[in-house]
């Protein structure tokens, strides 16, 4: 659980990319992640247990280790459990465009913030 009363913009904790897991995913390895980011995660459910062939590339430094970011070891599939959409740091703005220009490209339509192909 991340308590929090403020602006859904504002930046609440520091999340930490593993980069030894990100270097083991071929989609991710050579793409520029910061070590550390700025999250606005205000969130009050967390993964307990990974599903198969999903890896946890990022933590929230506090909370007690909470899994802010996920990735399929095999597939181009990436989770954050924070709103990248509402940061305005080159990061998040570079997240959301990829994820926008993915779906353009496999003419994936969104509806109410799930995808479908």
């Amino acid at each position: 659980n991340h308590p929090y009363s403020g602006s859904r913009n504002d930046l609440t904790h520091i999340v930490t990319v593993d980069s030894n897991s990100i270097n083991k995913i071929d989609y991710l390895k050579d793409m520029p992640i910061p070590k550390n980011l700025k999250t606005n995660s205000l969130h009050h459910q967390a993964i307990d247990e990974l599903g198969v062939d999903l890896v946890s590339i990022a933590r929230c430094k506090g909370y007690g280790k909470t899994i802010e970011a996920i990735a399929h070891k095999n597939l181009p599939i990436v989770a954050v459990q924070y709103h990248p959409e509402e940061i305005h740091d080159s990061f998040a703005i570079n997240l959301v465009n990829c994820l926008l220009n993915y779906a353009n490209i496999n003419e994936v339509k969104i509806i109410e913030n799930v995808f479908v192909k």
